[in-house]
């Protein structure tokens, strides 16, 4: 792997943040197929692809939705919203209690990962929703039982300005050999 495409991603990973005002222009069913096609390339526990998803694009679901996230209006406002779910049986045939309580949320949140990066990828913005009412979410989009929902993802161009937020120096989160070990250098 050439070291450009090392750091198109690295840019990517940078550049991209949390937007919670939208234009009212479109994103095109290309672009919705293309973040559907990314979403799908995680890795998961055992192959299991315990991954759901929900696009949405009707106003009144939207506003649904956006009542079942707690009132956090922006949801309704913007063009598409994706609705992310783990298939919790999946996982559980394989790992039992395990896979439905945990890698269920490791592998949808690699999910996450590659809707945040690819919606940037593709001129968009977007928010990972975790706060939300699950039963209402369900009950909006007619879920089957089997399925955990997990978040939720409004989509559009952005109608806000943004900034880097600050973040912790790597020599404050890093830690070699123990927890306890030596964080700047090795």
């Amino acid at each position: 792997m050439g070291m450009n495409v090392g750091l198109a991603v690295f840019e990517t990973i940078n550049e991209r943040r949390s937007i919670r005002a939208y234009t009212e222009e479109e994103v095109s069913e290309k672009d919705i197929d293309q973040l559907i096609e990314a979403s799908r390339w995680i890795p998961s526990a055992g192959n299991t692809q315990q991954l759901e998803s929900v696009v949405l694009t009707d106003l009144e679901t939207k506003w649904k939705l956006s009542g079942a996230g707690l009132n956090q209006t922006f949801i309704k406002k913007s063009p598409v919203i994706s609705v992310v779910f783990a298939d919790v049986h999946r996982s559980d045939r394989s790992y039992g209690n395990r896979g439905k309580k945990l890698y269920s949320k490791q592998d949808t949140a690699a999910t996450t990962q590659n809707i945040l990066l690819t919606t940037h990828e593709l001129g968009f913005t977007t928010c990972w929703i975790e706060v939300f009412n699950d039963k209402r979410v369900v009950k909006t989009v007619k879920a089957p039982r089997s399925i955990k929902h997990v978040a939720i993802y409004p989509i559009g161009h952005s109608a806000e300005r943004h900034t880097t937020p600050p973040k912790r120096p790597v020599k404050e989160i890093v830690h070699y050999e123990t927890f306890r070990g030596k964080h700047n250098g090795r």
